[in-house]
């Protein structure tokens, strides 16, 4: 699925630019934008640093994966 999602964005990408330089450096971009979101869901509610500060909740211990 990730695979599907990085020719996308890399075929739409080369239709809006029209050049070779944005698109893997675009592409390159998403998976460390959602691997930095993961990390700090993890950090904070899997972990519990500063849930208990910032939300008054104690840590979860896991992260529910709703979708596959």
């Amino acid at each position: 699925m990730l695979a599907l999602i990085a020719i996308a964005t890399f075929l739409l990408l080369a239709r809006a630019f029209r050049s070779v330089v944005p698109r893997p450096q675009s592409s390159g971009v998403q998976p460390r934008i959602a691997g930095r979101a993961y990390g700090a869901l993890t950090f904070i509610w899997q972990q519990g640093h500063g849930s208990e500060a910032l939300w008054g909740i104690p840590a979860s211990g896991a992260i529910t994966m709703w979708c596959r």
